[in-house]
C-alpha cells in the first residue's frame, strides 16, 4: 500500500468488493485500506471519506448507471433494457409463462421452498449447481450439516431391517471403514451420536408400520384451478383396515428450539410437503392423514376434509374440475367473439383469480 501511495501521480483509486455478492450485506475492506482510510479521516479535518468514496451498484446493468450522475457505464448494451418508449413496446419481454403442462406435488412444494431457483430452472433453464464436492480421497476431520444429513439418510435408506439396532451398527462401521468418519477417538463419538440419532427413528418407524401394516393402492389427485391443472398420484400409503395414511421417514429435525430454553416449535420448510400433500388431497375429495417420521420428533397429520381444503385455495364449492384446456397467454390481442350463440371470453376466462 505504501509503494502504490508513493508511486501516485495524479490519481490513487483503491477499489474493494463492499456488497456481498449473494445478499447483498456490507463487506468491510481489508486491513490495509481500513488502516489507510482511518489514517485520512484522523488526519484532515471534515468529511474527507465521504466525497472520495463512490459505491457502485451489484449489478453491471443496474439503473443508476444510465440515471447520469458519477456513475457511468461503457457496456452500452445494458441500456437498452432501460429504454422503454412512453406507450411502445418494452425492450425486455417477460419469459411467457406456458401451462401446458400438469403441475405435480413436487413442483409446487419445490416452487415454495425456494421461489426465485425454481423460478429460473423452469422458465430460464438455469440451473444453480451445489458447491464443488470435495474430493474423494480427502480425510474427514469434521461433520458438518449436509454431511451429516447425507449420512443419516444413507443410515435409514432400508428402514425394513428384521433386526434394525444391529444393522443399523454395521451400516454405521461400514462408514468408517469406507473414510467417512473422522479416525480415531473422534470417529467413535461420531459413531455412537450417529447411532443415538438413528436408532429412535428406525424404533419408530417399525412401531408405525405395524400399526398400519397392509399397504394400500395410490390415490390419484387431479385437480383444476383458474386454468391450472395439478394432476399427481398419491402414494406410500398404509392401512390398519380403517384409516389410511401416507408415511414418511424424514432424516433431518422437525423442530425449532429442541433441547433449550424456549419451547420448540415445527419447521416449516421441513413440513411443507406434508401441508401440501394434505391440501391437495383434501381439494381432491380424498382426505388422508400421515405420519412423518423425523430425527427429533415424529408428527401426525391429520387429513383435510375437501370444503376446507377448497376453502383455502379459493376453488368454488358448487364447481368440479372435470377437464382442462390450457390457453396460456396470446400472442396478440384476441378478435371479439361475433358469433351469436357463443359466450364472450372473459365469462368463462378466468384470470388470476375465479
Amino acid at each position: 500500500m505504501l509503494e502504490a501511495v508513493l508511486s501516485a501521480r495524479r490519481v490513487l483509486y483503491v477499489s474493494w468488493t463492499g456488497r456481498n455478492v449473494r445478499d447483498n450485506s456490507e463487506l468491510p475492506p481489508s486491513v490495509l485500506v481500513s488502516q489507510f482510510r482511518d489514517y485520512l479521516a484522523a488526519g484532515w479535518r471534515g468529511d474527507v471519506l465521504g466525497p472520495r468514496t463512490t459505491e457502485h451498484p451489484l449489478q453491471p446493468f443496474s439503473r443508476r448507471y444510465f440515471e447520469g450522475g458519477e456513475l457511468f457505464t461503457h457496456a452500452r448494451e445494458w441500456r437498452a433494457a432501460h429504454d422503454v418508449q412512453a406507450g411502445g413496446p418494452a425492450a425486455f419481454v417477460p419469459v411467457a409463462f406456458e401451462r401446458s403442462a400438469a403441475l405435480t406435488l413436487d413442483t409446487l412444494v419445490a416452487f415454495l421452498r425456494h421461489p426465485v431457483r425454481e423460478f429460473f430452472r423452469r422458465r430460464l433453464g438455469v440451473v444453480f449447481s451445489d458447491r464443488d464436492a470435495a474430493a474423494e480421497d480427502e480425510e474427514v476431520f469434521a461433520i458438518g450439516g449436509l454431511m451429516e444429513y447425507q449420512l443419516v439418510r444413507e443410515l435409514v435408506a432400508d428402514a425394513g431391517d428384521a433386526e434394525p439396532v444391529g444393522a443399523l451398527a454395521r451400516r454405521v462401521e461400514s462408514l468408517q471403514r469406507a473414510g467417512r468418519l473422522p479416525i480415531g477417538a473422534l470417529g467413535v463419538r461420531r459413531q455412537d451420536q450417529l447411532i443415538r440419532d438413528v436408532e429412535p427413528m428406525l424404533l419408530r418407524w417399525r412401531e408405525v408400520m405395524a400399526q398400519y401394516p397392509d399397504a394400500a393402492p395410490k390415490v390419484p389427485l387431479r385437480l383444476e384451478h383458474e386454468a391450472v391443472l395439478l394432476d399427481d398420484w398419491l402414494d406410500g400409503l398404509r392401512t390398519d383396515g380403517t384409516h389410511t395414511v401416507w408415511s414418511e421417514l424424514l432424516p433431518h429435525r422437525v423442530l425449532h428450539g429442541k433441547g433449550g430454553s424456549r419451547a420448540p416449535v415445527p419447521r416449516p420448510d421441513q413440513l411443507m410437503r406434508a401441508w401440501v400433500r394434505a391440501l391437495a388431497a383434501g381439494a381432491c375429495g380424498a382426505p388422508v392423514g400421515g405420519v412423518i417420521v423425523g430425527r427429533d420428533a415424529w408428527v401426525s397429520v391429520q387429513p383435510v376434509e375437501q370444503a376446507e381444503a377448497r376453502s383455502l385455495l379459493g376453488y368454488p364449492e358448487d364447481r368440479e374440475g372435470v377437464i382442462l384446456l390450457s390457453l396460456g397467454y396470446p400472442v396478440r390481442p384476441l378478435a371479439p367473439v361475433k358469433h351469436p350463440d357463443r359466450r364472450p371470453l372473459a365469462e368463462v376466462v378466468h384470470r388470476e383469480h375465479w
